[in-house]
Formats: C-alpha cells, structure tokens, sequence
C-alpha cells in the first residue's frame, strides 16, 4: 500500500507504451511545426539575425550521470528503481532519451542516461529484454562483481610465468581464459542491449572508456582464433600480452577512478603550454651543453704519462692519449675520463 501510495505521489513518470505512442506522435508533430516555425523564420529574419540566433542548450548539472537524484524530487519509490522514466531534463525533451535511477549502497542513489531509438534495431525501452538488461546494469551489485572479476583475473594473469615454447598452457589457465572472455562478453552484450551499440547519443561506443572495454574483449577473440586455428603471426606472446588492459576496466567501472582520469587529462589539455615552455627549455640546456662538452667524454684516462713529454708538442700528446697501450684499463674496459679543465 505505502510504495503504490509512494508511486502515485513521486514527481516520477515511468516510459511506458502509451507514454512511448505519445512521444512518437508529439515527435512528427512537432518536427513539421519546426519547419513551418524555421521556414517563416528565415523569411523574416535577416541572414545576420540567422547567424546571431543562440543555438546551445542549457543542461541541468545535477541530472548528469552518474550524480545521485537531485532532493527536489523527492524519495525515489522501489517501483521505480532500475526501470524506465520519463527524461527529467526539460532541455533534452526533444532528444528522444530517457533515466534510469539506480540504487547504490546507503540508500544512495545514481542516474544513468539512454537513448530511446531501439537497440540493435530490435529492443525498444519498454521491451522486456532491454528492461531486464537496464535493471541488471543499474544494479548496486553488477559493477562489484565486475570489479572482483577483473581482480581475480589479475591473479590468473600473475600466474601464468614463462615456460620453454613446446610446453602447453596449464589447462587450469586456459580454463579461466575462457571463463573470464565469456563473463566479459556477457557484461558487454548487458550494455549494448541496455544502451545501444553506436549510433545514437549515449550509447555504448559513444562513451569512450568502452573502448578499452571492446578493444580487451575483441583481442580476446583474436588470440582464441590464432589459437585455435594455428594461424602463424609470429611472436604469438605479444599478441597475448594485450590481456594485461583487463585491468584497465575498472576505470569504466569505477565512477571515482573515472572521474579522477578526466580531471587529469583535462589538466594535461590546460597544461600544454607549460610544458612547451619547459621543453624548449631543456632543449636549450640541452644545447648548450652539447656545444660546451661535445667530446670532452670520449676521452680515455692515460694509465701514466711524464710531465716533461706533454709540453713537447700537441701532436705527440694527442698521439700518446690515442694510443690503445697507455689507457688506463678497468676489468678489461678502458676507463671515460673528461680532458677539460674544471671537470671533474
């Protein structure tokens, strides 16, 4: 009785089939008013007045994923949660999406943005497939037992220690290769179908830490079919050593971690004048060295040499420190010494 009464009262809609018609048909229409609107416009307004004409949008910044629900809409019903609703931000009415708000730990809750077109062409929102793969994705516990596959996988990764080139793969190792490519896949396959593969806006491939994500799993696949097929690509070893990125998923898992990289490579973009300067800088140190004691350590220390014969000529001297026999040696190798005055 409490949570119909919660639902009735949330400020929450849920994306249901007659809400989907609706949109569908809000949608045509709208899209022929706007052409009307835009071609009475340009009749009237000036090529100028086009071009000053705003055409950004203002988004709300708390309902940007992956933030908890905004207070202002108050408690989130359990009906509610892991499904379906009506977008919230009135900025993105016209760009066919919809949110899902998922329970974290500590009655937390986080948002996730998706894009209404279907998926793979064959699962809208309000199908059964899709709605059971939003509810998995969104679930508090999908992206722990993600995070302890990827770290039992390290552990696999760390055992496997070079061995000679005619002795097999330990079956326990080739087992849990394919073990962990399999719960990848799948964890993969629940987003495609849950988001959409490329085409739209938040799909799967339109974020980019999914790519680290496709690109571990696909190298997977190619090592399994060389593998299996013994195909010859030489140093087969390298094409394997592509399954240490498998630990780079827990960035797209983890939203602190991703966080994190962002604020970083936002700094490098902001930072890129400094370190111009600083390697024009070094260039120039470097430089100057080059031109000051370019050679000055090529030369090799003279085991003994007599005072009274150095200031006899230039020519005997340069002759007497090239001459292999007066170097001083060093457990067979002859010993770097500068020949500038002042250098240690």
């Amino acid at each position: 009785m409490s949570t119909d009464k919660d639902s009735q009262n949330s400020k929450l809609k849920l994306f249901t089939v007659d809400y989907l018609q609706n949109e569908v048909e809000r949608g045509t229409e709208t899209t022929d008013g706007n052409v009307e609107r835009a071609a009475s416009k340009r009749s009237i307004l000036s090529e100028e007045e086009e071009e000053e004409e705003p055409k950004s949008k203002t988004y709300d910044v708390d309902l940007i994923p992956p933030k908890p629900l905004p207070e202002r809409y108050g408690k989130v019903p359990k009906a509610y949660l892991g499904k379906p609703i009506v977008e919230l931000d009135p900025a993105r009415e016209d760009e066919q999406t919809f949110m899902v708000v998922g329970e974290r730990f500590g009655g937390k809750t986080s948002l996730y943005r998706f894009s209404a077109s279907k998926a793979l062409f064959c699962f809208s929102p309000i199908n059964p497939v899709r709605r059971l793969m939003l509810l998995i994705l969104t679930h508090r516990l999908f992206d722990i037992f993600v995070i302890l596959t990827i770290l039992v996988n390290c552990i696999f990764l760390a055992m496997d220690v070079p061995r000679p080139e005619d002795e097999d793969v330990p079956i326990h190792l080739e087992i849990a290769e394919y073990l962990f490519t399999t719960i990848y896949s799948i964890e993969m396959m629940v987003k495609v179908i849950a988001r959409g593969f490329v085409l739209k806006e938040f799909t799967y491939l339109r974020d980019p830490w999914n790519w680290l994500d496709f690109l571990v799993i696909l190298l997977a696949y190619i090592t399994f079919c060389v593998s299996l097929f013994n195909v010859e690509v030489g140093d087969f070893t390298a094409l394997r050593a592509f399954r240490v990125l498998r630990a780079l998923k827990t960035i797209s898992v983890v939203p602190g971690l991703k966080s994190i990289i962002n604020a970083l490579l936002r700094s490098m973009k902001m930072l890129g004048e400094v370190m111009v300067l600083t390697f024009f800088i070094l260039s120039i140190f470097a430089l100057l060295s080059l031109q000051v004691y370019m050679g000055t350590l090529k030369q090799k220390c003279v085991a003994s040499i007599d005072i009274t014969d150095i200031n006899e000529t230039e020519e005997y001297y340069n002759s007497y420190i090239a001459n292999e026999t007066n170097w001083f040696m060093l457990n067979g190798d002859p010993l770097v010494c500068s020949n500038i005055t002042g250098i240690g």
